[in-house]
């Protein structure tokens, strides 16, 4: 190829509810900010992604819940559960969330 020319990038895509996680040969570190990988030479670098399933967001705007609303933080890993927790003289209404693929259900 002509080595002057810049590396053509591929921007990988995964099913609703899941995000490319690109991994670095060489660092074997995720990298920061949007995915990406590069063609050159006909030769994807690194030569593979994986889809991996999104986190989901604590439930927000919920009257009289505790700060943060779930006893497991603001964050609830895919197939995980947040506990809901409310301010004082409160209950919650639900034992349990669960989240499947960035929805809480």
């Amino acid at each position: 190829g002509d080595p002057t020319r810049s590396p053509e990038v591929c921007t990988p895509a995964c099913e609703v509810g899941y995000e490319p996680l690109v991994v670095s040969d060489v660092s074997r570190v995720q990298q920061e900010g949007a995915p990406r990988l590069d063609c050159r030479d006909g030769v994807l670098l690194p030569p593979t992604f994986t889809c991996a399933p999104r986190t989901c967001p604590a439930p927000a705007g919920v009257e009289f819940a505790a700060d943060p609303p779930c006893e497991e933080g603001w964050s609830i890993g895919h197939g995980g559960h947040c506990t809901p927790r409310c301010v004082e003289g409160f209950e919650p209404t639900q034992e349990k969330l669960a989240c499947r693929s960035s929805v809480m259900e």
